[in-house]
C-alpha cells in the first residue's frame, strides 16, 4: 500500500486536508493503482478503484442465508431464500433488535482493500460506490416503507482524526438513492476499537456506547448503515438505542460482512 501512502500524503500537501480530491484528480488525469492488485488503471473514473480483474474476484454472502446475521443457513438454499422468517438457531434462541440485516459483498480480498482506501486513505468517493452496488444488490426494496437513513457514528475524537465518518460516506448517498433523508439519530461514547477485541469482549465493550439523539422521531423506521460487520455488536447496540429510544424497527445494511471460517473455501 506504499503507493498509497505517498499519493495520500501528497493530497494533504497540496489539497490540504482532502486526500479525496488529490485522488479524484489523479485518477481523471493519470493512470491509478488499482486499490486490489496495485495494476496502473487508464486515467478515467474507477468503480470501487479496482480494476476489471480484481471486481471480477469480489465475492458476495451466500443466497441462503439467515435474515438477522447472513450467516449461510445450511441445507436448501432455495428454500432459505424464499422462506422471510428463516433465520439460523443463534438468532432463534437470541433475535437481535433490529429486523434484517443485508450486506452487498463478503470482507473478503480485493474488498477489504476498497474498505481500507475508504477509512484509511481518506476515499470518501468509495462510499458513493459501495451505496450504489447495495441498491444494486437489493433494488432499494429493502428500504421501502422506511422513514429515515443513519449511519452508525464514529466516537468524536475517532471522527475529528479521521475528518470524516466512512459509515456517512455510504449512507448519505444511499439515502439519496433512497429518496430519504439522512440524519445523525446516534451519538457515541469512546470506547476501545472493537478490531482489537475478541467477540467475547466486543459484545459487552459497547454497553452504554450509543445514545439516540433528539431528532429521532417516536415511532420511525430507521435504515441503520455501517461500512462491515464481523459479530454484529456494533450494530446491535445502536439498533437497541435506537429501539430504546422510540425507533418502530431498524433495518441493518452494511457495504461487508466478515465470513467465519467455516464459510471460507
Amino acid at each position: 500500500m506504499g503507493i498509497h501512502l505517498q499519493l495520500r500524503e501528497l493530497g494533504q500537501r497540496v489539497y490540504g486536508c482532502a486526500p479525496q480530491l488529490a485522488y479524484r484528480v489523479m485518477a481523471l488525469l493519470l493512470p491509478f493503482p488499482c486499490l486490489g492488485c496495485g495494476t496502473l488503471l487508464e486515467p478515467g473514473p474507477t468503480h470501487l478503484g479496482l480494476c476489471i480483474g480484481c471486481r471480477h474476484l469480489l465475492s458476495r454472502p451466500r443466497v441462503g442465508a439467515c435474515r438477522l446475521c447472513m450467516r449461510p443457513l445450511y441445507g436448501d438454499p432455495n428454500l432459505a431464500a424464499t422462506a422471510p422468517e428463516r433465520h439460523c438457531g443463534a438468532c432463534r434462541s437470541n433475535p437481535p433488535p433490529y429486523e434484517r440485516m443485508v450486506a452487498a459483498f463478503d470482507y473478503a480480498p480485493p474488498m477489504t482493500a476498497v474498505i481500507h482506501g475508504l477509512k484509511a486513505l481518506g476515499l470518501d468517493f468509495l462510499g458513493s460506490d459501495l451505496a450504489s452496488e447495495i441498491a444494486t444488490s437489493y433494488h432499494l426494496g429493502l428500504l421501502r416503507g422506511c422513514d429515515v437513513v443513519t449511519p452508525i457514528p464514529l466516537a468524536w475524537s475517532r471522527q475529528w482524526r479521521r475528518r470524516y465518518n466512512q459509515a456517512a460516506a455510504i449512507a448519505l448517498p444511499l439515502a439519496e438513492m433512497a429518496n430519504l433523508p439522512m440524519r445523525a439519530l446516534l451519538t457515541r461514547r469512546s470506547r476501545p476499537k472493537q478490531a482489537r477485541l475478541s467477540r467475547r469482549h466486543r459484545l459487552g465493550n459497547l454497553d452504554g456506547a450509543f445514545s439516540p439523539t433528539p431528532e429521532l422521531a417516536k415511532g420511525s423506521k430507521v435504515v441503520l448503515v455501517d461500512d462491515v460487520v464481523t459479530t454484529g455488536s456494533t450494530l446491535q447496540a445502536a439498533a437497541r438505542s435506537l429501539i430504546l429510544g422510540g425507533a418502530a424497527s431498524v433495518v441493518c445494511v452494511v457495504a461487508a460482512r466478515t465470513p467465519r471460517w467455516s464459510e471460507r473455501s
